[in-house]
């Protein structure tokens, strides 16, 4: 649609050239962008303008070139949102299996030594360790559901 408007726009300017008019012998009338080569016949310049651009076709260019527009933001839109979406399901990804591989450290020993909050270390086995392996074995579960979409 765009390129036949476009060749439309090239005719307009083809016909804004000069434009001879003249009567041959015969009385018939002829028009052409080149005079005759007949001495006989006497050629007027006749200056030639295109109507001017029909205000429904330019609209619907307008309308035409608008919806290509809008089409281009939402596939953007949406490229955008699919790679924000793959961002945040590789992060959460990250963090599940940080967690499952702190689950499998806490189970394969006797003892944990961690910072406590004020900065001292504190030494956890046996009920203690239980308690870790269970809260971290629960912190796991939250963010690899969450990494796998809540299922």
């Amino acid at each position: 649609m765009i390129a036949a408007c476009l060749l439309g726009s090239a005719a307009h300017v083809a016909l804004a050239d000069t434009v001879y008019r003249w009567v041959d012998a015969q009385g018939n009338v002829h028009y052409s962008q080149t005079p005759p080569a007949s001495t006989h016949e006497k050629a007027k310049a006749v200056d030639i303008q295109p109507p001017p651009p029909d205000q429904t076709s330019l609209n619907r260019t307008e309308d035409m070139e608008q919806a290509v527009h809008d089409r281009q933001e939402a596939q953007q839109a949406l490229a955008d949102k699919a790679a924000k979406d793959a961002a945040k399901k590789a992060q959460q990804q990250k963090a599940c299996d940080a967690a499952r591989a702190r689950v499998q450290r806490y189970n394969q020993v006797n003892r944990v030594i961690t910072k406590g909050k004020s900065g001292d270390l504190q030494y956890s086995s046996g009920d203690d360790l239980v308690k870790l392996r269970q809260q971290a074995e629960q912190q796991a579960n939250k963010l690899c559901n969450a990494a796998d979409g809540g299922s």
